[in-house]
């Protein structure tokens, strides 16, 4: 969920949807934007927002049972893109394979790992690509969350050791052993 000026947003599989926040009315339920590329199953993966803008990014349903254990697991996502608030409107739209716990937006940048392990920058305004280099995160990492601030992307994830296929297997596999990497938000240069 998401409150920007006077709306809510809210995430649900197939829609988001929009309420008044003055009366609780819904004022719209928006389908997945044709400029996602959808296919049958996708769902709303991530929802943020920046400078007045909403980011959003989608891909097959986890259909992950919400509870304490996975409420960070997002999925894999197919296509991050921006939207006018008021309408619903495409701004831009990129398509790329990325863990969707790995979006972070924030300072004029959409950061995310896609699935070659490529940590890459969007121009938030645009869309376009701004940067992409090797994160260097082990083979198998599952990213738990990641964040934009200070000039630097924080990438929290947990070191498997090996490749699994499914990224949903961290949340039952016991392992909750996280490291922390930073990056340039500037050019994507590892710090630590």
């Amino acid at each position: 969920s998401l409150i920007l000026g006077e709306r809510l947003y809210l995430l649900g599989e197939s829609k988001c949807h929009v309420f008044a926040l003055d009366k609780g009315a819904e004022l719209a339920a928006w389908e997945l934007p044709a400029a996602a590329k959808p296919a049958s199953g996708d769902a709303w993966l991530h929802l943020a927002a920046e400078d007045g803008t909403l980011f959003a990014a989608s891909g097959p349903s986890p259909k992950t049972k919400v509870d304490w254990n996975t409420m960070l697991y997002r999925g894999v996502a197919r296509a991050l893109f921006a939207l006018e608030p008021a309408t619903g409107k495409v701004r831009w739209s990129h398509g790329a394979e990325f863990s969707a716990a790995s979006l972070a937006i924030a300072e004029g940048k959409a950061v995310f790992v896609d699935a070659k392990g490529a940590l890459t920058a969007l121009d938030a305004r645009t869309g376009a690509p701004a940067w992409s280099v090797p994160a260097g995160l082990p083979e198998g990492a599952v990213i738990a969350r990641a964040a934009l601030y200070g000039g630097k992307v924080w990438v929290l994830y947990s070191k498997l050791g090996k490749k699994t296929g499914d990224a949903s297997t961290i949340l039952t596999a016991g392992l909750n052993t996280r490291e922390l990497a930073a990056f340039a938000a500037a050019d994507g240069k590892r710090l630590f």
